[in-house]
């Protein structure tokens, strides 16, 4: 087998305890250390907990794991307890999933107020040597309060992740930076906030000092669905990313053009070539602003706004090659909800090196 999806229900009548106890008993292939821990259980979370560890153990070429799980308040010490020992085992290799290369943790959205972090909850299995990519959706992600010594994990421990994806989550600033500190080796960050946080700011974590740690490895950054009102104190600084011509690895962005300008009125006024990535190859910019309703302008700034864009445009496929010898393409998305924007015919069918594409 080699992707396995999870998904746990917390009923009696999904896990009898006397039949797993039987069955496990009954099967000398597995560990004693599991049979204790069977035997031992006192509810069905612990049983269902036990039964998947059991499931992990029976494949050994397992390369994507998808778990959907209510995480909530550290829960899952059981299944922790069980995988730890196997998985960072004195020798140093682990005993089991060696194979695993990709993890999806995605804790039930149906479950009111469930945070989680997942430092806290599987520490051990974002740390096999094999894993590349990692997702976490559906919840309130937030660093936990951790045991002493464990603090937010910001010691680079998800060392062999590559892959970062954050999807419909409401990880904010603080979260953010964890994440990149976790991963010193992030090559793929892409993220899509909701438009929900009730997390307030704290003036020293947030998006720009995030992407700041993983200067010189990131790749690929994706950021979309700026939305919640509070979202630019998470963004650092003025509320908009100043981080991005420092990272100097960073060839494909794909962006909100609120994180880029902060305001419609500051269109022309900033100079967009100096503000990207020097070595950018591809960059896809959505007309999405945070908190702003463009339609609503007044006459004088949709002018100036709607001049501001199409110069900004016109800069990144016909001047940039000074600036950004490496852009190839440029993808704009129109936001569908605002009066159209019009657009001069040679951004769409003019000669450049730079492709334009234009994206309803």
């Amino acid at each position: 087998m080699r992707i396995l999806s999870f998904v746990s229900c917390l009923g009696t009548d999904h896990y009898k305890r006397t039949d797993w106890r039987r069955l496990v008993a009954d099967f000398p292939a597995i560990p004693d250390r599991i049979k204790t821990f069977v035997s031992d259980a006192t509810d069905d979370l612990e049983v269902a907990q036990i039964v998947f560890a059991l499931v992990l153990y029976s494949t050994p070429n397992l390369r994507t794991l998808h778990m959907r799980m209510p995480f909530a308040a550290g829960e899952y010490q059981k299944l922790k307890a069980i995988l730890t020992p196997d998985i960072e085992p004195a020798e140093g290799r682990p005993r089991i999933l060696n194979s695993l290369t990709r993890v999806m943790l995605e804790p039930m959205p149906d479950f009111p107020g469930v945070t989680f972090w997942p430092r806290r909850e599987l520490p051990c299995l974002l740390r096999l040597p094999s894993l590349r990519a990692v997702e976490l959706g559906s919840a309130h992600f937030r660093p936990a309060v951790l045991d002493p010594g464990d603090g937010w994990g910001d010691d680079g421990s998800w060392k062999n992740v590559e892959e970062v994806r954050l999807s419909r989550s409401s990880m904010w600033g603080q979260g953010w930076h964890s994440i990149c500190a976790l991963c010193p080796n992030l090559k793929l960050l892409e993220m899509s906030p909701s438009g929900v946080s009730d997390q307030s700011a704290d003036g020293e974590h947030n998006l720009n000092t995030a992407l700041s740690l993983v200067a010189d490895t990131l790749e690929t950054f994706s950021f979309e669905g700026i939305m919640a009102a509070n979202f630019s104190r998470h963004i650092g600084g003025d509320g908009t990313l100043t981080c991005l011509p420092k990272m100097k690895s960073l060839r494909n962005v794909k962006l909100d053009i609120g994180v880029l300008f902060g305001k419609p009125q500051r269109m022309e006024k900033l100079d967009i070539l100096r503000s990207l990535p020097p070595n950018l190859e591809i960059l896809d910019l959505a007309e999405l602003w945070n908190d702003v309703e463009v339609d609503k302008l007044s006459t004088k700034d949709r002018v100036s706004y709607e001049s501001g864009l199409q110069d900004t445009l016109r800069k990144l496929v016909f001047g940039s090659k000074e600036v950004l010898p490496q852009l190839r393409e440029v993808v704009f998305r129109p936001n569908p909800f605002y009066a159209q924007l019009p657009l001069p015919d040679t951004l769409v069918g003019g000669k450049s090196a730079v492709l334009f594409k234009l994206v309803y």
